[in-house]
């Protein structure tokens, strides 16, 4: 493939782990039909991300200081859930955000500057197009500050540790990070389109019919989004499958066979 200095660059395998929609873009005119038809459902954004230096760790009452070591999922009960669910489904901002804090600088203390700390704090359910045509770049102001609030009720006094802020709306997650519809998983994280449905049925084996070598793996693919490294593996064990003699063998005498039979 070639790059934009011009420099083209082959292998006999690529594993695309960015968007299927990007690998589809990339393959231009040589997509095959099941990579040039993919057309995933992609959701209506997925979340809101605020990035934190704080000058503590969020702590909260009654709860040991190895919480703070993993995410924290911050709700009352699976009502809340329902309800900020809800109003991502009408297209609303959460009236009661239900914030994920992650604070990876609590095991890893050089991600901060000494005496700081960075902490991540992941809205749930926030929708990329607003049901009342809302503008996100006026409105990621008031969200942050009222998920930073949601945080300060669970861990008193964290509002008061941030010392700077970066905000991510699902549309800077589009612009910065070309996650389309700010959707972090890629593609919409429901029944129809997991397991053998992600992120089409045609391409949900990793591999891409019709352009050999190609192989997907990321978000776009099962299990979607999230730090495991599963779609990786898999990825990675049908790559080795593909690529042991036995199977090089067969496929070449494959497409021997369907060169006679024309």
């Amino acid at each position: 493939m070639p790059t934009t200095s011009g420099r083209r660059i082959t292998a006999p395998v690529v594993v695309a782990a960015c968007h299927v929609l990007a690998t589809r873009a990339l393959a231009g005119d040589d997509a095959p039909p099941a990579l040039a038809d993919a057309d995933p459902a992609l959701g209506n954004g997925f979340g809101l991300v605020l990035r934190c230096q704080t000058d503590a760790l969020p702590a909260y009452p009654g709860v040991g200081d190895e919480a703070v070591q993993g995410l924290q999922l911050l709700c009352t009960d699976r009502a809340q859930l329902a309800r900020a669910h809800g109003d991502y489904l009408a297209g609303e901002i959460p009236r009661e955000p239900v914030p994920l804090a992650m604070s990876f600088s609590a095991s890893d203390p050089t991600l901060a500057p000494a005496g700081q700390h960075v902490v991540t704090i992941w809205g749930q359910w926030y929708p990329y197009a607003l049901a009342d045509g809302g503008d996100w770049d006026a409105l990621a102001e008031p969200a942050a500050q009222q998920l930073i609030a949601a945080v300060d009720r669970y861990a008193p006094g964290f509002a008061d540790s941030v010392q700077r802020l970066y905000v991510q709306t699902p549309l800077k997650l589009e612009q910065e990070l070309s996650l389309l519809r700010g959707n972090v998983m890629h593609v919409e994280m429901s029944l129809a389109s997991m397991f053998g449905f992600r992120p089409t049925p045609a391409l949900s084996g990793h591999r891409v019919p019709g352009l050999g070598g190609l192989y997907l793996t990321g978000a776009s693919t099962h299990p979607g989004g999230g730090v495991s490294g599963n779609s990786g593996r898999t990825a990675a064990r049908v790559v080795l499958a593909d690529r042991r003699p036995a199977a090089r063998l067969r496929a070449g005498a494959g497409r021997r066979l369907r060169g006679l039979r024309r």
